[in-house]
């Protein structure tokens, strides 16, 4: 069980070189569908200029282990800015953790949640 934070922005605002230093350039996450864990640290993902997956705007992606989810949400929350976040669970039903177990600061945007599955053990959808 972890976490990803997210920040959404427009393509035309950027992103902020103070999030781009966030976790090191040693801290690329590597991670596929149904993982609850990249198997590391706290890391990063590649920032997305654009519609990917289920987001539907650019975004910028952080893989958090539950011990930092407390430290790391504080942080992010407090020095958002311009920038909207999106903190989800990765518990393996992704359906649940993207559309149910979610928390959003700023501007609540819409995901595509058709993209998602609830094939892996134990994911139960909720309604």
């Amino acid at each position: 069980f972890s976490f990803l934070e997210f920040l959404y922005f427009f393509v035309s605002s950027g992103i902020n070189a103070e999030y781009g230093d966030l976790g090191g350039p040693d801290k690329n996450c590597t991670f596929s569908p149904g993982d609850t864990a990249p198997g590391a640290a706290m890391c990063k993902f590649p920032v997305s200029m654009g519609p990917c997956g289920p987001f539907l705007t650019a975004e910028y992606s952080f893989f958090i282990p539950p011990q930092n989810l407390t430290e790391t949400s504080e942080w992010i929350l407090q020095h958002r800015g311009i920038y909207d976040v999106y903190i989800h669970p990765n518990s393996g039903c992704e359906t649940n953790d993207h559309t149910k177990w979610y928390t959003f600061s700023g501007t609540k945007w819409e995901i595509d949640a058709s993209v998602f599955s609830c094939d892996y053990p134990g994911c139960i959808p909720q309604s």
